[in-house]
């Protein structure tokens, strides 16, 4: 496998090098990529793998995903939810499926428990933002999954993980930076082009730390949602909650025009969705995401007056 050290470019990054979903997923997530692909044809996909159409209707059927009623056939689910949230399943599912196998030498728990809040956190913003809630989701459980492929690439950085796991999203990108002389979301680009993501969710995920450049590679909406959430993430797993906190409400005000009530808010809904997307996924994660337990680690008080 290539040594990111070597290709900072990443020129020489193929495809190939790239941990792998399942091929009926990928394919589905392509298909529905397309504007005219019918029906017929994604269910014959899916079909293709009973394994994945098993999970995909359990999936459509939780509490998380449902729409409501009971979905029993594949091409049932594919006319009730669209080709939009089909994607979404099909790409949370092949995420899933490419960190269990993975060799990256870092627990896959710990990876999940991370992605959950970054995709609960996601949900959260983009539902106040009229944004669809799955897309979001969906995004938020990709954004960092750049990071897991540089991990794939050098298994010897691996025993770090836990070290910069740690660390504020702005810390933590400048250590990749050192480690591999790129950041996750240079290669959540390459890993959208690859996966033939739809281009407004590959643009958000390769550009989700450039929201306020001058250059900007992207100022939608999704990829400030995302930036948010990563800060959300840190509330929770980083070690200077009380930083992280801080950046949280500053980003919250100046992006979405929140104040301190509603962003504490959203931050306290994120273990509730974080347990319910872990049960839609198949994931058995641990429950210790206590909200008021983070804010007396910070010290900090969450019902001052907000928007």
């Amino acid at each position: 496998m290539p040594d990111l050290t070597d290709i900072a470019t990443f020129r020489d990054l193929k495809p190939s090098d790239l941990p792998s979903p399942p091929e009926a997923a990928l394919r589905i997530v392509r298909a529905c990529s397309q504007g005219d692909v019918a029906n017929a044809e994604l269910s014959r996909i899916a079909g293709s793998d009973p394994v994945l159409t098993a999970e995909l209707l359990r999936v459509a059927n939780s509490s998380f995903f449902g729409v409501g009623h009971e979905i029993r056939s594949l091409t049932r689910a594919i006319t009730v939810l669209g080709h939009a949230t089909l994607r979404n399943l099909a790409l949370c599912l092949a995420v899933r499926e490419s960190v269990r196998s993975a060799a990256a030498g870092i627990g896959g728990d710990a990876f999940w428990e991370d992605a959950l809040i970054r995709g609960a956190g996601a949900r959260l913003t983009g539902q106040s933002q009229r944004l669809n809630p799955d897309e979001c989701f969906t995004a938020g459980i990709l954004q960092d999954f750049g990071m897991y492929v540089m991990l794939h690439l050098n298994p010897a950085r691996a025993a770090g993980w836990e070290e910069i796991r740690v660390l504020d999203p702005d810390a933590r990108r400048a250590v990749e930076y050192q480690w591999f002389g790129a950041a996750h979301d240079d290669v959540n680009r390459l890993l959208a082009h690859a996966w033939d993501l739809p281009p407004e969710l590959g643009r958000a995920l390769g550009s989700h730390h450039h929201c306020d450049d001058d250059d900007v590679i992207d100022t939608s909406t999704l990829a400030r949602v995302l930036y948010l959430a990563d800060w959300m993430a840190a509330v929770f797993r980083g070690r200077d909650k009380g930083g992280a906190i801080r950046r949280y409400r500053e980003i919250a005000e100046r992006y979405f025009g929140c104040g301190e009530r509603t962003a504490g808010e959203w931050l306290a809904a994120v273990p509730v969705q974080v347990d319910a997307a872990a049960r839609a996924l198949g994931l058995a994660l641990p429950s210790d995401l206590d909200f008021d337990r983070v804010l007396a680690e910070a010290n900090l008080i969450a019902d001052e007056p907000g928007c």
